[in-house]
């Protein structure tokens, strides 16, 4: 098993399974037309272990948007750039930008080893610096 494909093996059991169960919330929240169950799922994955995010963002090179205007745009922009490397990358294509949203992006895609996302707040991208996403 190469560098890029362990990431998930790596999460304590309980993150695995806070991961799995808010996978499974975000698709039921589609299934059933309650929207894109990009908040649902990273909001039940943090009940469940209130440290989901930086495990889920540990190991991987981050690239954090930041700004006043056009976050999504510039977000959407780059994960369309790196994409021609080949390698899977996790991003919030659905903009939603809390902790849930952030948590739910990284649960979607467990084995990126690319992370593509936009903190809300100065508190957000301080969490990532401390995960060592953030230089």
């Amino acid at each position: 098993m190469d560098a890029n494909t362990h990431h998930r093996t790596r999460l304590p059991i309980r993150a695995k399974l806070a991961s799995t169960v808010g996978g499974a919330a975000a698709s039921v929240s589609r299934l059933a037309g309650k929207g894109d169950g990009s908040v649902i799922g990273g909001r039940i994955g943090l009940r469940l272990e209130p440290d989901l995010l930086s495990l889920l963002a540990a190991g991987r090179q981050v690239v954090l948007v930041t700004g006043t205007n056009g976050k999504t745009t510039t977000t959407r922009l780059i994960t369309a750039a790196l994409t021609p490397l080949g390698q899977e990358i996790a991003s919030n294509i659905y903009g939603a930008n809390m902790e849930a949203g952030l948590t739910s992006a990284l649960g979607r895609a467990p084995d990126a080893p690319i992370a593509v996302d936009v903190p809300r707040t100065t508190r957000d991208m301080s969490r990532w610096r401390e995960q060592g996403g953030v230089s």
